[in-house]
C-alpha cells in the first residue's frame, strides 16, 4: 500500500469515526428527547386521569346526592299524601254520620261559635261602650245545599238551646237558616252581621291538623326500632 492510500485510508477512518460519534451523539439526543417526551406524556396522562377520577367522584357524589334527595322527596310526598287522604277520610266520615249524630255535632259547633261571638260583643260594650248590639242578637246559620234542606233547622233548635243552657242570659238569641247556601262539603258558616265564623268540617279539621298532625304522623309512619 503506498502513502496515498494509506493517507485515504486514514481519512476514511477518520470520517467513520466522527461519523460514528456523530451519530452517538444524535442517538443520545433523540433517546433524550423521547424519555423527555415520554415522561411528560406520563405526566400529562396522570393529571388527566387523577382530573377525571375527581370529576367521576364529583359525579358519584352529586348522583348519590340527588338519589338520598329524590328518595327524601319521594317519601315527603308520600307522607303528606297519606296524610290529605288520612284528613280526607276523618272528613268524609263526618259527613256519613247519622242525622242524629250529625244535627248534634254542627249544633254544638254553632253553639261555640255564638258564645263566643256574643262573649266578645259583651267585652267590646263593656270596655269601648259599643251599642252595635242588639237586644235579641241574630244570627244566620249558612249551610251547604243538602244540609240545609236535611237538617238545617234541626240544627239551629239545637244550637240554640244548647247556648241557652250553657248562658240562660243568651237564651233569646235568634238563629235561623239562611237562604243561601255555602261551598262547603259539610258543617256550617255562623253569620252575625257582617261577620262570618267559619265552623265547616274542613275548618274544623284543619284546626285539629295544626294540634295532632305530628301525631297522626306516627300513627301513619311509626319509627322502626
Amino acid at each position: 500500500m503506498n502513502n496515498l492510500d494509506l493517507i485515504v485510508q486514514k481519512i476514511r477512518t477518520e470520517a467513520e469515526e466522527k461519523a460514528a460519534g456523530c451519530r452517538a451523539r444524535t442517538d443520545a439526543e433523540i433517546q433524550s428527547l423521547l424519555d423527555a417526551a415520554d415522561k411528560e406524556a406520563a405526566e400529562k396522562a396522570a393529571a388527566i386521569t387523577a382530573a377525571t377520577d375527581a370529576e367521576c367522584r364529583r359525579i358519584a357524589s352529586r348522583a348519590e346526592s340527588g338519589a338520598v334527595m329524590g328518595r327524601r322527596e319521594m317519601l315527603l310526598r308520600a307522607k303528606v299524601k297519606k296524610l290529605e287522604d288520612a284528613f280526607g277520610r276523618a272528613e268524609a266520615s263526618l259527613t256519613e254520620l247519622s242525622a242524629e249524630e250529625y244535627t248534634t255535632l254542627l249544633a254544638g259547633l254553632l253553639a261555640g261559635a255564638m258564645l263566643e261571638r256574643l262573649g266578645s260583643v259583651e267585652h267590646l260594650v263593656e270596655t269601648y261602650g259599643e251599642t252595635e248590639s242588639a237586644e235579641t242578637p241574630v244570627f244566620e246559620a249558612v249551610f251547604n245545599e243538602k244540609d240545609r234542606a236535611a237538617v238545617g233547622d234541626a240544627v239551629c233548635r239545637e244550637a240554640v238551646s244548647r247556648l241557652g243552657k250553657a248562658e240562660p242570659r243568651f237564651k233569646r238569641t235568634h238563629l235561623s237558616v239562611s237562604e243561601k247556601t255555602a261551598a262547603i262539603a259539610g258543617g256550617v258558616i255562623l253569620r252575625y252581621g257582617d261577620i262570618e265564623t267559619n265552623c265547616s268540617l274542613a275548618s274544623l279539621l284543619g284546626n285539629v291538623r295544626t294540634d295532632r298532625e305530628a301525631d297522626v304522623l306516627r300513627a301513619l309512619f311509626p319509627v322502626k326500632e
